[in-house]
């Protein structure tokens, strides 16, 4: 309550005083009942991802994707409470945002109010190298082409200039101050970031689930009055684009089972211009279906990638690391990072995927319209367009010398 004070305080120095026969000064509400989600729209997670547990928002952290208000906010004090229920763990919630997630990943634009758990650098090192701390206290940034300026520059993002954030299983409390594209953030009870000159300042709030467990409570909004923002500095209406075009959003996981996904199994070779291409996958064990892929080009391979499709309760994910060949085999992804796919359509040995991360491909068709043949078509987006690339493999007896 004292930490709600302190963010109303900041907050009525920018809105008039009431008088006598004025409208009262306005205060802050709930953004959710404490016992659904009403309000809100599970826009690319699975029906289980998010539940009310004891009076707590519970997100499982799995699949990939976010859960966004109805309604958009422009000028606003934000209060939410959170913790980290695993160590390493990985969230955040998107203000500004048009709820949509882009065609490249399951995830929004927007500004990233960023909340990790405090051993997140120790287990995503790379190359031996740990990132900095400063990912775990509060760090702000534009996501999906939506640019700010840091005041505390690290790249492109604003980091805090004070540590105040705390680890697995203790609560932590965010006071984000958003006015006509200036956002301030209040860790734990005091002002350590904030970034400007946001691209876009009228939008959807997003959280998001994104590997593990978190929990939120007392999510409540002081909203402020409207400012001077043009149509091109707010976020389209859910289900649309900026031209007003229907743009749905991605497809939610479907019920599966590895069984049903068999028919990709085998050793299979293809080419890719001059490359030579190859995927071995085993068959469904133990609740995974896993695959290598290398690429060769003339006596040297080019890339490694391990692939794994898993059973994830009642659905299928998955998996991919790409690896780069020589001493070490250095990952592109982080020790314990993957980039995920969740099995969105089946049809007649037919699988479709999407996910990923905004930097990763959207949609992974795969297809074998007879059992010599396997094609898989990768989308991605590339200068505002999407561009497919088909790699067409046909099946192998004998393995590669």
């Amino acid at each position: 309550m004292k930490k709600e004070i302190a963010a109303t305080a900041v907050a009525l120095s920018l809105v008039p005083c009431a008088v006598a026969g004025q409208q009262p000064v306005p205060g802050f509400r709930d953004l959710f009942n404490g016992r659904d989600l009403t309000g809100w729209v599970n826009v690319n997670t699975a029906d289980d991802t998010w539940k009310f547990r004891d009076g707590l928002l519970v997100c499982s952290g799995r699949p990939l994707g976010v859960l966004c208000s109805e309604q958009q906010y422009e000028n606003f004090v934000l209060h939410i409470e959170w913790r980290h229920m695993e160590a390493g763990g990985n969230s955040g919630v998107f203000v500004w945002s048009n709820a949509r997630p882009s065609e490249r990943g399951r995830l929004p634009d927007g500004v990233e109010v960023q909340m990790l758990e405090l051993e997140w650098p120790n287990l995503n090192k790379r190359n031996g190298v740990t990132p900095p701390v400063a990912y775990v206290h509060g760090e702000l940034f534009g996501v999906g082409g939506v640019k700010t300026v840091p005041d505390n520059p690290r790249g492109e993002r604003s980091m805090s200039v004070e540590n105040r954030a705390k680890g697995k299983g203790e609560w932590n409390t965010y006071d984000v101050v958003a006015v006509d594209g200036v956002i301030k953030l209040a860790v734990n009870g005091k002002f350590v970031n904030g970034i400007s000159r946001s691209t876009q300042k009228k939008g959807y709030f997003c959280l998001e689930s994104e590997g593990g467990e978190i929990h939120f409570r007392n999510i409540k909004v002081l909203e402020l009055p409207g400012g001077v923002t043009t149509p091109e500095q707010t976020a389209p209406p859910l289900g649309t684009d900026r031209q007003g075009q229907a743009a749905g959003p991605a497809a939610p996981p479907i019920k599966a089972s590895l069984d049903q996904l068999s028919w990709v199994s085998g050793a299979w070779t293809g080419m890719l211009g001059d490359r030579t291409i190859e995927q071995h996958w085993s068959a469904p064990v133990a609740g995974s279906i896993i695959a290598m892929y290398r690429s060769i080009q003339g006596s040297r391979p080019t890339l490694y990638e391990l692939l794994a499709m898993e059973q994830q309760g009642e659905g299928v994910v998955l998996r991919i690391k790409h690896f780069a060949p020589g001493a070490g085999l250095v990952s592109r992804e982080a020790k314990d990072e993957s980039i995920d796919h969740a099995l969105v359509k089946l049809g007649d040995r037919t699988a479709v995927f999407e996910g990923g991360t905004p930097a990763s491909p959207a949609r992974i068709t795969f297809n074998s319209p007879d059992p010599a043949t396997l094609n898989i078509a990768v989308e991605r987006r590339r200068d505002g367009k999407s561009v497919s690339t088909e790699f067409k493999y046909k099946r192998i007896t004998t393995p590669f010398q």
